[in-house]
Order: C-alpha cells, then sequence, then structure tokens
C-alpha cells in the first residue's frame, strides 16, 4: 500500500479522526455542562468551577495534550504517511493515538491513560448536577485546548514540512 494519494488520506484521516472523537466529546459533554447551568450556583460552586477549569486547563490541556498527545498525533501521522500498510490505513486514528504499533512505553500509556479516562468517566456520571457539570466545564476546557493544540501542530507542520516528535514506533523510540 504505496501510493501517494492513500499516503496522503491516511495522515489526514489520522489527524482529523482524533480531532474528530476529541470534538464528539466535546459537543457530549456540553449537555451537562449545559444542563448544570440551569442550577442557582452558590459562591462555592463558581469557586469549584473556576478552579477546576484552570486546573484542568494546565493538567491536561497544557501538560497533557499540548507537551504530549498533541505533538505525538502529528508524529504518527506522519510515520503512518511514510510507512502506510492496509491496517494502520483503516484503524489511523487509533495508530495516531498509540494504541498500536508503539513502544512498550507507548502503548502502556496509551491504554492506562485510557483504563484512568474510563474510571473517571464512570465516576464522574454518578455526580448530580450541577457538580457533574462543573467538573466537565473544566474536561471541555482541557480537551477544547488539546484540539486547537492539534490543529496548531498540523499547521506548523504544513507550512514547514518538518516535524522533530518522536513517534514512539518499535523502529523510533
Amino acid at each position: 500500500m504505496k501510493s501517494k494519494i492513500m499516503s496522503e488520506i491516511s495522515f489526514y484521516w489520522g489527524v482529523f479522526g482524533v480531532i474528530y472523537i476529541l470534538v464528539k466529546t466535546i459537543l457530549n459533554l456540553c449537555i451537562y455542562v449545559n444542563e448544570a447551568f440551569t442550577y442557582a450556583f452558590e459562591l462555592h460552586h463558581w469557586i469549584t468551577l473556576v478552579l477546576f477549569t484552570i486546573f484542568m486547563g494546565y493538567s491536561e490541556g497544557y501538560k497533557g495534550f499540548q507537551l504530549k498527545f498533541s505533538p505525538r498525533i502529528i508524529s504518527r501521522a506522519i510515520y503512518l504517511k511514510n510507512n502506510l500498510t492496509p491496517v494502520r490505513f483503516v484503524l489511523a486514528p487509533l495508530f495516531c493515538m498509540g494504541y498500536f504499533y508503539g513502544t512498550k512505553k507507548r502503548l502502556i500509556t496509551s491504554y492506562a491513560v485510557t483504563a484512568g479516562v474510563a474510571i473517571l468517566v464512570i465516576s464522574v456520571k454518578q455526580l448530580s448536577q450541577p457538580w457533574r457539570g462543573i467538573i466537565d466545564v473544566g474536561v471541555v476546557f482541557g480537551l477544547s485546548w488539546g484540539t486547537l493544540a492539534i490543529v496548531g501542530f498540523l499547521i506548523q507542520f504544513l507550512k514547514t514540512q518538518k516535524f522533530d516528535v518522536s513517534p514512539e514506533t518499535p523502529d523510533q523510540p
């Protein structure tokens, strides 16, 4: 599977597939955010919302996405484009997210983060409003930051055709 067109398609399918997953998650969470704002917030609600949103912006948006996840999406998409296989083509977004053909550390990290997020999602679903919505405001902020970071790194790569981030694959750790 070496067609230049297929390689280009795989690059964009990988990147925009991940963006689609993130945007769909953001939109789904906005339902709970909007629902939370139908409640009368007291001072402790507003303080929690502001502090948790700042925390999520820094920990999820900046440290998690901007510094790690987002540049790796682009790096793995570039790797995918240059090392295309039929399975990688079909599963390009999952490849870019590091779910297969990665270093041992990359695979463990990808699956551990996913398991951790799943546990947190299940836990947050148990919260009543407005607390669930308050938590979701922070999550939406972090996911939005991460999505914009992916777009920013994509634009940077398209402008320069250079990107110096390891794809964390077995042949290029």
